[in-house]
Formats: structure tokens, sequence, C-alpha cells
């Protein structure tokens, strides 16, 4: 606490012993009126011992030993560069709280003055120190930098590194050396805000100095609860769609999707936000993917889960079935659905549970009357899952011919280079046609043939490009030992 000296001393006296470099003391109305005793002489100097902050209230606080002069009267606090006196406390004191907030630039002093304000000389000037925090999130680091704080304490023994998380009170988490002028300490959360000192501790006294603190947001994306692929669907004969499920309050970047264990596509965060699905190739093998943060760390994997694939065909008035078994729900209690398709109507075939591969025959009911049967199976995951989905999963479509006639289309036109690259004929090919395709130009000359149905022509014979003009096609194919042969014409225009 501040306090005035007031002792009725005569005025000219005090003048008389007061230092040259005191006389401020007058105009600034510190040391106002004494009397007394004035010849005992000055008292005997002081030294700041440290100059700290408190962590709580961000202000510098002076502390000192008491002068062994008996007559020691009280203590001048002076301040910056000048060496301006702005206060004064009685002899009982021995620290002192700087008004305002701590600030590195500031320069401190102290003298002990006796009842007529002789001072023998001011301590050294003390300064603060500061630390400076830098989140390093993708080390999931902290790192601590700070001055050297032998203007706020002397000989220096170590470095105490005081924390407070969340604004709870501060605790010490790691010391270093006095040779040190840095150190890291662990981040984690997802968003916590960290405060931070370093405390200098001297050997000469158990008083220590603690620096400016400083603080930081520490924004740690957390490791996803869980990804999850909650469906694969196959789309046709190349395709397959898988559906993502990722903890909505995770924050990511960049999504890996991986067919048989090779990467085949990577989404970003906004991209995924969008549509949750991704369309890759279709394969007898299992999928995952992966999520990894704005570091480039992975932070989750989801699941292995495997399509289910149809296979069927025709044996006299039963479709013979091959079914590989949805694999990947947390639940194996998995039922399925087998769908028929005839004349453009959906129809229910049979359900059953099933947690592995397995064949299943379906009777043909009326074949003659049929020319074609299509068959997919939906699976349905079972109650349980740990996530709360309940998803499905749709096979391929599989066509079975009944009759020998195969439904076959050709373009009247083609234009090569166009929309359309190659002439072809336009049919649902199945395992074990055998098929002819050949194109003559109008001197009956044949200008491409093939045996594969994935391939077409491209307008061109034997390297050059063919006029416009009218073009004769064959084509034969053979399924279930029936055969079909087409023959027409088609324009090429250029």
């Amino acid at each position: 606490m501040t306090k005035r000296i007031f002792i009725g001393c005569l005025l000219t006296l005090c003048f008389t012993t007061l230092s040259a470099n005191d006389i401020s003391l007058r105009s600034e109305e510190i040391c106002d009126t004494v009397v007394g005793n004035c010849d005992n002489g000055p008292p005997e100097p002081v030294d700041i011992n440290a100059l700290s902050v408190d962590p709580q209230t961000n202000q510098t606080q002076i502390f000192w030993t008491p002068s062994p002069s008996y007559f020691t009267y009280g203590y001048i606090i002076y301040k910056g560069a000048l060496a301006t006196p702005f206060d004064i406390v009685g002899a009982e004191i021995n620290s002192y709280t700087v008004p305002g907030q701590a600030d590195t630039s500031l320069r401190l002093y102290i003298a002990a003055v006796d009842s007529c304000c002789n001072t023998q000389r001011r301590s050294g000037a003390r300064q603060v120190f500061a630390c400076k925090v830098e989140q390093r999130a993708c080390e999931r680091k902290i790192n601590i930098s700070w001055s050297d704080a032998q203007r706020s304490v002397s000989n220096i023994i170590r470095y105490d590194i005081m924390l407070s998380k969340n604004d709870s009170a501060y605790t010490l988490v790691t010391t270093v050396d006095s040779l040190q002028r840095s150190a890291a300490i662990d981040a984690s959360g997802h968003l916590q805000k960290y405060k931070i000192y370093v405390r200098a501790v001297s050997s000469d006294t158990t008083i220590y100095a603690n620096s400016i603190s400083d603080s930081v947001i520490v924004i740690v994306a957390p490791e996803p609860e869980f990804a999850y692929i909650e469906t694969l669907n196959v789309i046709d004969d190349k395709t397959v769609e898988m559906r993502c499920h990722v903890h909505v309050s995770i924050v990511w970047k960049e999504l890996f999707a991986y067919v048989d264990g090779s990467l085949e596509k990577t989404i970003t965060y906004a991209d995924f936000l969008e549509n949750n699905h991704l369309l890759l190739p279709r394969k007898n093998a299992f999928y995952h993917f992966e999520l990894s943060d704005t570091c480039g760390d992975i932070v989750s994997r989801s699941n292995d889960a495997k399509p289910i694939l149809l296979q069927a065909e025709l044996q006299e008035n039963t479709v013979e079935m091959t079914i590989s078994a949805y694999q990947g729900w947390e639940n194996t209690y998995i039922r399925y659905d087998v769908f028929e398709i005839k004349d453009n109507d959906t129809t229910l075939v049979v359900s059953f549970f099933q947690n592995s591969d397995f064949t299943h025959q379906v009777p043909v009911q009326n074949p003659e009357q049929i020319s074609r049967l299509s068959y997919y199976v939906v699976a349905h995951e079972g109650d349980g899952n740990p996530y709360g989905i309940r998803a499905t999963a749709k096979s391929n479509v599989v066509t079975v011919i009944l009759k020998g006639e195969v439904p076959v289309h050709f373009p009247t036109g083609f234009v090569p280079g166009g929309v359309t690259p190659t002439y072809r004929p336009i049919y649902l090919s199945l395992p074990g046609d055998v098929m002819q395709f050949q194109i003559h130009n109008k001197f009956g000359q044949i200008v491409f043939s093939t045996d594969n149905p994935d391939e077409g022509w491209d307008g061109t014979f034997r390297g050059q490009a063919q006029p416009g003009a009218v073009y004769m096609y064959q084509f034969i194919i053979t399924r279930n030992g029936h055969t079909t042969q087409k023959k027409g014409w088609f324009v090429i225009v250029r």
C-alpha cells in the first residue's frame, strides 16, 4: 500500500541531507514534509530480488529484501529509463504491485529512504520477460520460446513451463535448464485454449520470476468415431457404387477409396458433402476407404466390404444362380431377396437368410411364352449395427435368354469420329455367345470383320478412311444352341 511520509522536522534540514539525484521527490510530492533526527545518513542500499508477473492479473510485482538499516523509513519505487520516482511504501513492505498491465519495456528500480528522504543509491534496473507460444497443429505440439530472464532475476538455475487449459488453474508441465530458451508440449483435443507462462527459478532466493503469459487456441481434429462403408451396390458390369458413412462432427481433408488394396479414387471433404457416394470399378474383391486430415495424416480407416455378384444361366427350365454373399456389415444376420424381371414387371421370387456364398435354383414357369428373364439380389442388414445403420446392397442384374432369337438392333447411319466412335450391333452379350460380324462395301469387299462383341468398325480399311456410301452388314450369333442371323444396309455420312 502506498503511504506518504508526514514527519514534522524542519524542511530546510531535509533539503540539506537529500541527495541531488532525489530532489525530484519534492516536486513529485512523494516526500512532502519531514522532521526528526536527520543525522543518521542514508540507509543501506537494497536490490530488487525479482521482477515477476501475476498470472491472474497480468500486473508486475517487485520483490526485495528489506534494508538492514534500523532507521529505514520506506522504499521509493522508480520507473522508466530516467528513473523517475513514482511511489513510496513503508519499511515493513517487501513487495509492490505496479499499476497497469505488465510491459517488457518498463525498467523498475528501488531505493531505501530514511525519515528525511535520504537515499544512498538506487538498485539496478529490472525488466520483466515474456514468452511466446506457437501452435504446431500438424505435429500436435505447442512451441514455447522466451527471452533471457536475467533482467528479472539473477542466477537462474532452471525454467518451469506453467500451463492453464481452458482457464483452469496453472500447473507445471515441464522443466528445462537455464541455458534453454524454448520448449514444446503436447496439444490434444478438438478445441482447446492454452495459456502459458515461463517461471525463472533462481538459486539466490526462493522468489521466482514469472514471464508475461501468452495464449493460443489449438484446433486439432479428433480422430473419427467411425468411418464405415454403408453399402456397395453393383450398377452394371463395370461399376460399383460405394456409399460412405463418416461421423458428421469430423473435419477431414481427403477420402481415399481402395479396391483390392489399390487406390482407385480420391475425393475432397467438400465433394463428399455434396455426394457421399463414389463410383468405382466392379471387382469381386474387398473395398475400403481412408480419411486424411489437413496435415496429410491418415486418421481413420473404414471396414472392408465386398459386393454381391450374381451369376445365372439357364439349365433346361431352371435358372441356376450363384450368389457371392455381401461382406462387410457389422451384423452378419443378413436377409437376401431374389427378384425376377419379366415383361418390365419385377417380382420377389424368394427370401432367405445367409452369411456365406450360396447357390439357388429358380424354376421358370411357361418358358415357351417368355423370350428373356432378368434377376438381381438385394441384401438387407440385420438389427444391431453399432452405428444405427440399416443398409441394403444390390447385386448386378443378370439376363437369361430363353428363346433362340437374340434381340439386336443396327443403326441406319454412321458418322465416323462422331458421338458414336464405332459402328456395331446393339444387343445384350451373354457368356457362351458365339458371334461373327462383318461389313462389306458396295463391291462386296469385306472391310471389317470381328468375333469380339465389344469391337466395332471405325470407318477405315487398311488404314484409309472409307468414303460416304452405302455399306452392308452381316451378323450371326449362336446362343443356347440357337442361331440368329441378321443382314442389312447402313450409310456412312461424312
